[in-house]
Parts: structure tokens; C-alpha cells; sequence
């Protein structure tokens, strides 16, 4: 891999934990003077009021009460969490394997599905339960930016991996004079010290023949002695 694309597995890395932390925080939320609303994908409600009374804010916090809203948010937070934690680990695969690319996009596409998900989930259901629209009030907060934003920063990764231009394989030819054909034994000085077949002591290493048994010491490849 070139050293252009090395890194790249830190963009799907940061989208996995940037989805993930967005998780934590609130997908939507909406103030009215001293009044606020929270609203977290996976169906926390937090409402603070202003107590006119005692002079002081009181914070109620409860799950959904409605089980179409709740299902919805199961759901959504189940494909968030599922691409979040796949890009994170399909990134910590490419780190060590150096293979990038197509294991990045269908944790990128959980990751806009789930968000898709909850936004029109939310919308239809309030809709039918109280007749008026979710998003015409309710300001979409980091909860549901932050998929749309793990999946971008993925995306982006895989495009440059696949833009990046790779280095060329190394490949090794054999020139015509490299050719496999066998060695010439006959021109290397043989290495014996005492003949292989007589045991007679060699004076000479460039002498080609035992002088007592006329032995032959080229017959024998130099690897072999």
C-alpha cells in the first residue's frame, strides 16, 4: 500500500467514535423562556420547567411512554450502534492488515439508515399521536448529526483509498542469460580434501582426478561436497 493510504483507517476510526458520542447526547431538544426539552434517540425524555411557586427549575426525566416511539428508538439506536462500533473495529483491522475500502461503507450505511430511521420515525409518530409535526418545533441537536457524520468521514476515507494511486507490484524477471538451465560444475575447483571414494589424501584442489583411484571429482556438484 502506498504511504498515501496508510492512514486513511483514522477517518472511519474517528466517524465510529463520533457516532458513538453522539449517542450520549441529545438527538433533539427545543426552549420556550425558562422551559427545555431533551430528547435522545434512544427515547430519554429530560424536561426542565421553571417552578413559578418555588422560584426554581424542577428536571423530570423518563423513557417514552409511547410503545410505537419506543420501538422506533430501540431500533435506530441498534443500527447506530452497530455501524459506529463496525467502523470502529473495521478500522482497527485496516490498521494492522493495511487493507482498506469496502468493509467501511456498510457500517457507513447503518449509520445513515439509523438516523433516517428515528428522524422519520419520530416525525410519523408524533404526527398520529398528537397531530402536529416533530421538527417543525424540536431543533435537531448532536445525537442525530453525529451518524450523518461517522458515515461521512468513513465515506471520505473510502474515497480517497480508492483514489490513492498504489504502488506498483515489484516483479522479478529472469533475463535470457538468467535462464534455469543447469550449472556448469565442471568450471568451479572442487573442494575435497580426500577422495571420496579411496580416501587418498588431494594435494591439489584444481587436480580433476584421484591419484590413486583416478576418481573423478568433478562427476560431483560443488553443493554437494
Amino acid at each position: 500500500m502506498g504511504d498515501n493510504t496508510e492512514h486513511i483507517w483514522i477517518l472511519p476510526l474517528i466517524g465510529g467514535i463520533v457516532a458513538l458520542i453522539g449517542l450520549l447526547t441529545p438527538a433533539a431538544s427545543v426552549s420556550i423562556l425558562y422551559n427545555s426539552v431533551q430528547v435522545w434517540m434512544w427515547g430519554l425524555f429530560s424536561i426542565r420547567q421553571f417552578d413559578y411557586l418555588q422560584l426554581g427549575y424542577i428536571t423530570t426525566t423518563r423513557f417514552t411512554q409511547s410503545p410505537v416511539e419506543l420501538i422506533i428508538s430501540i431500533s435506530a439506536t441498534l443500527l447506530v450502534f452497530s455501524g459506529a462500533l463496525g467502523l470502529v473495529s473495521s478500522a482497527n483491522s485496516s490498521r494492522k492488515t493495511g487493507i482498506t475500502g469496502k468493509k467501511w461503507i456498510t457500517p457507513s450505511i447503518l449509520l445513515i439508515v439509523g438516523a433516517l430511521v428515528w428522524i422519520i420515525g419520530i416525525e410519523i409518530s408524533t404526527q398520529i399521536d398528537v397531530g402536529m409535526s416533530f421538527w417543525e418545533y424540536i431543533n435537531p441537536g448532536f445525537g442525530v448529526i453525529g451518524p450523518f457524520l461517522g458515515a461521512i468521514l468513513s465515506l471520505i476515507g473510502y474515497a480517497a483509498a480508492k483514489m490513492s494511486p498504489k504502488r506498483p507490484k515489484e516483479v522479478i524477471t529472469l533475463k535470457e542469460s538468467e535462464s534455469l538451465a543447469p550449472y556448469d560444475y565442471s568450471q568451479v575447483p572442487h573442494s575435497f580434501k580426500f577422495c571420496p571414494d579411496c580416501g587418498e589424501k588431494v594435494v591439489d584442489i584444481n587436480q580433476q582426478f584421484c591419484v590413486n583411484c583416478g576418481f573423478n571429482f568433478k562427476s560431483f556438484p560443488t553443493s554437494l561436497k
